[in-house]
């Protein structure tokens, strides 16, 4: 199965990868958060992003497959 995924080694450990933004648009601007949608590359592959930006301390953990969760920074 580590064939299909590029993120993964031979030992069949998860691998950082780290995307490229190609394109940021802030949809929404209010007074406890924002909303914006990027357009990322990650290894060739684009993607869109929906990200709400929220000072305080909020978290969504996603597990795309077991024991494999992806970070953003």
């Amino acid at each position: 199965m580590a064939d299909d995924n590029p993120a993964q080694d031979r030992n069949q450990q998860p691998v950082l990868v780290r995307g490229e933004l190609l394109k940021r648009e802030k949809i929404y601007s209010g007074t406890i958060i924002d909303l914006e949608v990027d357009q990322i590359k990650i290894n060739g592959r684009q993607f869109v992003r929906e990200v709400v930006r929220h000072p305080g301390g909020v978290v969504i953990l996603a597990e795309v497959e077991e024991n494999l969760i992806p970070f953003v920074r």
